[in-house]
């Protein structure tokens, strides 16, 4: 008798184990995928960063002062801190808003901030 209760405590007990078994392996598998999906997700922000402060450290600076109301947008991207789209702002402000007469102006383009300005105010004429 004694035999029997025991042998129906173990299968009780293994099919709890099993039960577990079957609940928890698909929940440790969600968080194991977003676990590498966050570890993913920071490695690509790192790459992002990484790339965006080589670009900007292998950017050539201008030899001579830019003609903020001549250049195109080449000679802008040139700039530290001007990438195309900026580039293409200013075009957009100058042709909207006439001659550029001082660097304070350039705050008033879209994506350009008081920050920018002051990085390129060593490098333009007007």
């Amino acid at each position: 008798m004694q035999n029997c209760k025991l042998i129906a405590r173990i299968s009780l007990l293994t099919a709890l184990i099993f039960t577990l078994c079957a609940v928890s392996a698909p929940l440790l598998a969600a968080g194991k995928k977003s676990s590498e999906a966050t570890k993913s997700s920071r490695k690509t922000t790192k790459q992002k960063s990484t790339r965006a402060k080589t670009s900007s450290a292998a950017k050539k600076l201008p030899a001579e002062k830019v003609n903020i109301n001549t250049a195109t947008v080449e000679e802008l991207i040139q700039l530290p801190g001007i990438g195309e789209v900026k580039a293409k702002s200013i075009l957009k402000y100058r042709k909207m808003k006439g001659k550029i007469t001082d660097a304070s102006q350039l705050a008033e383009v879209d994506g350009i901030g008081a920050k920018t300005v002051e990085k390129l105010k060593p490098y333009l004429k007007f």
